[in-house]
């Protein structure tokens, strides 16, 4: 009877000592920092086992309760910034607790070439101040104006902005800040300027 006894309180203190293996992953990136809450999968397909976790705020994931029996393979899977790394055969002792460390390569998103070329280029006035620029037939059918008013156009030129807190006859466009009644446009080559308030000053 004491035999039986203690034959089954050394197969207790037995497994109770292959509970206590430990198995603990620091995930760094880089630039040895820690990387935190990624997710970490430990698997032994010889015991049939499979967890998962995160990594604290030190980057470290520990899996406690571990059995000694075959090889654990360790995975973090691929993330929104980090690529896919795992370490295989990883080999537990009792009574240890063994210390992995996996660096994690920051993930390269390759995005398609665009290039963009222009048909045309603005020329300089070499001769005078005046500054003048155009719109063609196109660019103004396909703009998304408001309303279709072809005065709201002028606003994608530079230096143009709406004129406000002025007479409700006084043109809308005001060119380098100035006042709109110093405002000069023309429209299919044909004058647009205000005539109610006197004209164009």
């Amino acid at each position: 009877m004491k035999k039986l006894l203690l034959l089954a309180a050394c197969c207790v203190a037995a497994q109770y000592a292959v509970a206590q293996a430990a198995l603990e992953i620091t995930l760094l990136d880089s630039l040895n920092m820690p990387v935190a809450f990624q997710q970490v999968l430990l698997s032994n397909p010889q015991i049939g086992l499979e967890r998962e976790t995160l990594s604290n705020e030190k980057g470290k994931a520990r899996f406690e309760g571990l059995s000694t029996s075959g090889s654990y393979s360790v995975l973090v899977p691929e993330g929104s910034f980090y690529q896919a790394q795992s370490r295989e055969n990883v080999s537990l002792i009792s009574n240890k607790t063994h210390s992995i460390v996996l660096i994690l390569t920051d993930k390269v998103l390759s995005l398609e070439a665009v290039t963009v070329s222009a048909g045309s280029y603005q020329g300089i006035n070499s001769i005078d101040a005046e500054v003048a620029s155009e719109l063609t037939r196109r660019e103004i059918a396909e703009l998304p104006l408001e309303g279709r008013d072809i005065t709201r156009a002028l606003y994608r030129l530079p230096n143009i902005t709406q004129a406000t807190g002025f007479f409700p006859e006084a043109p809308n466009v005001a060119i380098n800040g100035a006042n709109s009644l110093y405002t000069n446009y023309q429209i299919d080559g044909l004058d647009n300027n205000e005539n109610f308030l006197g004209g164009q000053r």
